[in-house]
């Protein structure tokens, strides 16, 4: 009995040996996933050609051609095919005597599926193209638009240090700039001309406007200091006279003292309880109406001309920036020179501000005075560094073209750089891993979904596009 149990046994283990080859190429084929039948069909036919390569050897030009065509239909991805190699291969073929006609067939219809795709390639590429030289176009007007902003806050600058300089002159009628205007330490026109004396000029800014009750930030109303003859013109206002020339003023110039100085404290040092409690204050207790995005929006440090975003993003007080973004703050406001608040960010190495005015959709596309981007601040605090990458990694996805070809000419040291080397550009930043997983994934579709052109079949071909035109992925 032992003898016939081991012979059993070792039957059993001979049997097992010679499936486990068979089990190991099902896996593998269940792994590979769909192919298409001209792919099956193409590698079959290389098959049956190479049990008959013995006699194509008796003849080197014959053999040299069919070899040339079983390489390229070994390649079952279609996007991997090399489409000038396959038609030199088919080229030479049918001007061979004695060549496979299956495998010149089979060739045959792989160069034109290739050419298909190709001319699919080509034309999302085109797309491509278009929407880039539509969201260009509007980046640079867009750009215009933003310096003629940044420039007039330049120039408002000089008219209040113009007024200033007039009211310390005695001489008013030179400027031509608001009477309520603050310097540094918050004093008005009025509170300067009382200060020093100038009669005449007080009275001139009481009749246009000028506020007798807007105290400087030490708390000090225009009245304290000056002559007698100042302080009983102050004093001796009407008030009624006074409310009515504040009405002819704009919403910006009627704001209350003392807000204005108190939130750009506040987000300077980055005490998030003050800043709330005047950002509540303004978004709810405005009699006049004014919204509270434009209140928000005002100029309050005259040095650089910025705002409270401004300020609380170049001290790096994310809490703040938040509470600001959220009560209608411009993510995209400036100093008098152009540095938006993502610049800002970007200089500072402030990456969790950078991010969150990112996912609020900051515009990465805008040029400072200096014609620079935030991705070139960005690359300043450390090319490579993940805050560049940060910058960088958002223009790919919401197609910022004006930064990706700047990031282009930046990378091939400034050697390519207008229309004529576009697509030198475009070759540089070629992606090869995302065009390969494009690839792979059009490789997995179904046969008919390749053959009817599926939704799903066309936005694999814009990927691919997209990593060949510009490095997306």
């Amino acid at each position: 009995m032992a003898p016939k149990a081991t012979k059993a046994k070792a039957a059993s283990k001979a049997a097992s040996a010679k499936a486990a080859p068979a089990a190991a190429k099902a896996k593998a084929k269940a792994k590979e996933g769909p192919r298409s039948p001209a792919a099956g069909s193409a590698a079959a036919a290389v098959r049956q050609s190479r049990s008959g390569a013995a006699v194509a050897d008796d003849d080197p030009k014959v053999a040299k051609a069919e070899r040339m065509l079983r390489l390229c239909l070994e390649e079952t991805e279609i996007a991997r095919v090399d489409g000038r190699v396959l038609d030199i291969a088919v080229s030479e073929a049918r001007v061979t005597d004695g060549v496979d006609g299956k495998l010149v067939a089979l060739a045959e219809a792989r160069l034109e599926e290739v050419r298909a795709f190709e001319a699919e390639l080509k034309k999302a590429a085109d797309e491509l193209r278009t929407r880039k030289d539509a969201a260009i176009e509007q980046h640079n007007a867009e750009n215009e638009a933003f310096a003629d902003a940044y420039e007039a806050r330049q120039q408002l600058k000089k008219e209040i240090e113009a007024l200033f300089d007039a009211v310390g002159d005695g001489d008013l009628g030179k400027s031509h700039s608001h009477p309520n205007a603050r310097n540094k330490q918050g004093r008005t026109p009025l509170w300067r001309a009382a200060y020093n004396g100038h009669e005449e000029v007080v009275q001139l800014l009481l009749e246009h406007g000028g506020d007798p009750a807007m105290e400087s930030n030490d708390g000090e109303p225009p009245g304290k200091h000056g002559t007698a003859a100042t302080k009983a013109l102050i004093n001796g206002c009407d008030k009624d006279t006074a409310a009515k020339q504040r009405e002819k003023l704009s919403e910006l110039q009627r704001l209350e003292h003392p807000w204005p100085r108190l939130l750009l404290n506040a987000c300077s040092a980055g005490d998030l309880n003050a800043a709330n409690k005047i950002i509540g204050a303004i978004s709810t207790g405005r009699a006049d109406g004014s919204s509270a995005a434009a209140l928000l929006r005002s100029v309050l440090e005259f040095e650089d001309m910025v705002d409270a975003m401004w300020m609380a993003c170049t001290k790096g007080h994310l809490e703040v920036c938040k509470a600001l973004m959220e009560a209608g703050a411009d993510v995209d406001s400036s100093s008098k020179t152009g540095l938006t608040c993502l610049m800002i960010a970007c200089r500072k190495g402030h990456t969790d501000i950078l991010k969150e005015l990112l996912a609020r959709s900051a515009k990465t596309y805008l040029r400072s005075a200096q014609g620079r981007l935030a991705s070139d601040y960005a690359r300043e605090y450390g090319d490579g560094h993940a805050l560049h990458d940060l910058v960088v990694a958002h223009c790919r996805r919401h197609e910022d073209w004006s930064t990706l070809e700047e990031e282009a000419r930046q990378s091939s040291g400034n050697k390519a750089s207008g229309a004529e080397a576009v697509e030198d550009v475009i070759e540089r930043r070629r992606n090869v891993g995302a065009s390969d997983a494009a690839t792979s994934a059009l490789r997995a579709l179904p046969v008919e979904e390749l053959r009817e052109g599926s939704d799903r079949y066309k936005d694999l071909l814009e990927q691919r596009a997209l990593a060949d035109v510009l490095g997306y992925g």
